[in-house]
């Protein structure tokens, strides 16, 4: 940690850190600062603020951000529910956690996808029009004024339209609903002032009752103003944007609970009102804040200037009145500006809105690369971005303004070091040993003289529920009768911490967890590179079956990208431009790939540019034989592939690089009757090759689609390796059969027997002659699927992790009854 004094703590180390910068500097820089001054430290260190705070351990690493957020969640500061508290009464999803938290953040999740988000595009340039008339008007006076003012009362606009369809106008005139929460903002306090007199004022309490009122009001106003729209419109088509209070109510009236006959819970309409305000409150300042950024770039880069302005001339044939208006007709175009983001992605690496507090716990511990250990237990632990966007070790000139960085591929100077970003083999959670938790060399020293120690105060919320209690309210009900902690933090204890630790003894007894497997987010973004064609279309039907949000990417340079349904978004790319695709690709979980094989370049392109977007699951255009096989892998058919997956391999390879997933599938099973692959029932004839005799595996359009969708559900089960799965594996000779029972005919089908040996030797010499095209490369793949040894038929299979059922004699007996009928 840094120097440390028995009685001033860190105080005057802090104090001459930060007495360099502006007096209201906020304190998110102090830990870059930090790093600067003591570039030995490590990003990982304790901080002792007492009396003005709790003991904190700073956290500046990704490596040791994913510990406290991803791998093990630490629960939320308390504090920040106390300070949240007159904005949106103690129940938000900010410090909400559990059960309750996933249950609300997915009636509210809908709302935010970017899917949803571009059918509003229509309201968000309306507000910014008035915005850009006011800076036009004031522009004039040739006055300076507060840029920050009118960046608050546009984002407070466009948070009114896109929460609740409501044009607040704040920009133009004073709103109470805007008024109130602004002057409840001015109130607020973590409980950290210097000053006595603002810590404890006797005012505040009744200054958050008057403005609660107001906001609730307003809000609640709202409210049932469009549940009773809603509920008259039930049935009927809904015409026009809907807001997130839309999609929310929406969701409330398709439940048991919300038949239209009834009104609108009051549970449910008081937790809806908190994220409303809980919605302007939090993205007023922090949105508002970074749009002030991107002007102090423009205006101190003018090189960035010129050449945003130039994408822009292309975007809209350079005439900036009609930008409006194009944008309002085509919201996707704004997926055309890839230099744009990346400036905006810049300046919010550069100068991020937030960062995050945590509590530390018992049996945890942030280890950093080095493998020292620091117990989290007593300490408020403060995630800080900022340190980490700033840091070398992860980011070629972190302080200079390069929006390259964003659009370069990996193996360039300006991309960040992806390696560093990657997780260590750490263990997070195991079980603390006294005679050693702080003695080692090893191990992180903690603060001593000064423990914090946290008491909690019980302070139960009584609620009396309705008789009939709506699933909404279930899960708030822990959270309503739930100990709201508060935290007073003792001034001199020289007690030693591994008091604690006897304390907690018991936890060695009942766990033993030495090392935890870190497991993979969730995928619900994904992109589709290749939506047409035979399996495209079967591929997005599943995913969005399964609820991803869906971008399918077209080619910029086809007449005819094809036609999709509303809630899938449309990218077009540039195949052969590694910025076109990584700008595609951004804010995607997954991709999915089903275009042509032999387009090597635009596989491999897809990959590069998915590992530079941060995509975490690569599914290329696999989906038919094995591979893996060492005979199959052979074949002239399947080099492009093989080429494909060892660059993924590769990827995969690196520390926290891009997962993949190959789904093998055997032959299109129903396209495979259809077209004369596997047997013509119209012809009433089938080849068998080598006798017919030779199982093999093959899956219909849909099973293929179903598995893309569901490796993408099961990531840790299909990390990094082959997935096999079929509908039915059967011999050419059981196919016969089924085919001349669907035509009634068995003496009037032809058979003709062939050797796959002959067959590859006449491909091989038609390949010699410098033969090409669609014909021959089938017949190198009728030889991966019925050559002895080459892995036709799968043995193994997952079916039943994947959640697909195989095909019984019947049902493959019906279907091909239904293609003979067709």
């Amino acid at each position: 940690m840094p120097p440390w004094n028995p009685i001033l703590g860190h105080l005057s180390f802090c104090y001459r850190i930060t007495s360099t910068l502006p007096k209201d500097a906020h304190p998110n820089y102090l830990p870059d600062m930090i790093r600067r001054e003591l570039p030995d430290l490590g990003p990982t260190y304790y901080l002792d603020t007492w009396p003005f705070g709790p003991q904190m351990l700073v956290v500046g690493s990704t490596d040791g951000l994913y510990q406290i957020t991803q791998a093990h969640s630490l629960p939320k500061y308390p504090a920040l529910k106390e300070f949240l508290r007159p904005i949106a009464g103690g129940l938000d999803l900010v410090t909400m956690e559990g059960e309750a938290w996933k249950m609300w953040r997915g009636v509210f999740n809908p709302g935010f996808s970017a899917n949803h988000l571009m059918t509003l595009t229509s309201n968000i340039v309306e507000e910014t029009e008035v915005f850009v008339n006011i800076l036009r008007e004031l522009s004039q006076t040739r006055k300076l004024f507060r840029m920050k003012d009118l960046t608050d009362n546009l984002t407070m606009d466009i948070i009114g339209r896109v929460a609740m369809n409501t044009e607040l106008d704040s920009q133009r005139r004073s709103n109470s609903l805007v008024d109130a929460l602004r002057m409840q903002v001015k109130w607020l306090t973590f409980g950290a002032d210097v000053n006595p007199l603002t810590r404890y004022n006797p005012l505040r309490p009744l200054v958050h009752r008057y403005n609660s009122w107001r906001m609730n009001d307003y809000v609640i106003r709202v409210i049932d103003r469009r549940f009773k729209e809603l509920r008259n419109e039930a049935g009927k088509s809904f015409k026009g944007n809907k807001s997130i209070l839309d999609l929310v109510l929406s969701t409330y009236l398709s439940e048991p609970a919300g038949q239209p006959t009834q009104d609108i819970d009051p549970i449910f309409k008081d937790f809806t009102m908190n994220q409303i305000k809980l919605f302007l409150f939090s993205g007023h300042d922090t949105t508002s804040g970074t749009v002030c950024y991107i002007f102090y770039v423009l205006a101190t880069k003018p090189d960035v200037l010129a050449k945003i302005c130039s994408e822009h001339d292309v975007a809209f044939a350079s005439d900036t009145s009609k930008a409006a208006s194009t944008i309002k007709s085509d919201s996707f175009i704004l997926n055309r500006l890839p230099y744009t983001t990346a400036a905006i992605k810049e300046v919010m690496r550069l100068y991020p809105a937030v960062s995050g507090t945590r509590v530390g716990e018992p049996i945890f511990d942030v280890t950093d690369d080095t493998g020292r250990r620091f117990p989290t237990d007593g300490f408020l632990v403060w995630d800080n971005p900022q340190a980490v966007h700033r840091d070398p070790q992860y980011w070629p000139e972190p302080d200079e303004f390069v929006p390259e960085r964003w659009l370069v591929a990996p193996g360039n100077s300006l991309h960040p070091v992806k390696e560093t970003l990657g997780l260590s083999t750490y263990q997070s959670i195991r079980p603390l040993r006294l005679e050693n938790a702080y003695e080692t060399k090893e191990d992180a020293q903690a603060p001593r003289p000064r423990e914090c120690r946290a008491r909690a105060s019980c302070e139960t919320q009584k609620t009396s529920w309705r008789s009939k209690t709506r699933r909404w309210a279930a899960p708030l009900a822990h959270q309503l009768r739930s100990v709201s902690p508060r935290l007073f933090w003792q001034g001199w204890d020289a007690s030693f911490p591994s008091e604690r630790l006897k304390q907690n003894a018991q936890w060695q007894n009942t766990i033993n967890v030495d090392k935890v497997e870190l497991k993979m987010s969730t995928v619900t973004k994904v992109a589709l590179a290749g939506a047409t064609g035979n399996l495209g279309p079967t591929i997005l039907s599943a995913l969005l079956s399964a609820n991803f949000h869906v971008t399918v990417l077209t080619r910029s340079t086809s007449n005819n990208p094809g036609t999709f349904p509303p809630n899938v978004a449309v990218t077009p790319v540039d195949y052969s431009s590694l910025p076109s695709l990584t700008a595609a690709l951004q804010d995607h979980d997954a991709i999915v790939s089903t275009i042509a094989t032999a387009a090597i370049s635009a596989q491999t392109n897809l990959v590069h540019a998915a590992s530079a977007a941060g995509i975490k699951r690569f599914i290329p255009s696999e989906f038919g034989s094995d591979t893996s096989n060492p005979k199959a892998r052979q074949l002239p058919c399947f080099r492009d592939k093989v080429l494909v997956q060892d660059l993924l391999k590769q990827e995969a390879a690196k520390a926290g690089g891009m997962t993949y997933t190959f789904v093998c599938t055997g032959p299109f099973l129903d396209w495979g009757v259809m077209v004369g692959f596997l047997m013509n029932v119209k012809g009433k004839s089938i080849t068998l090759y080598d006798g017919g005799e030779r199982r093999f595996s093959a899956s219909r359009l849909s099973t293929i689609g179903k598995a893309v969708a569901s490796s993408l559900q099961h990531l840790d089960e299909t990390k990094n390796r082959s997935v096999y799965v079929h509908d039915t594996a059967k011999t050419l000779r059981e196919f016969e059969a089924i085919g001349q029972k669907a035509t009634e005919g068995k003496e009037e089908w032809k058979e003709s027997v062939v050797s796959v040996d002959k067959v590859l030797e006449g491909a091989y010499k038609e390949l010699e002659k410098g033969g090409e095209g669609g014909a021959l490369f089938l017949e190198f793949v009728k030889a991966s699927i019925w050559g002895e040894g080459f892995g036709g038929w799968f043995e193994k299979v997952d079916n039943e992790m994947l959640g697909i059922p195989e095909m019984n004699d019947g049902e493959l007996q019906a279907m091909v009854d239904g293609i003979v009928k067709q």
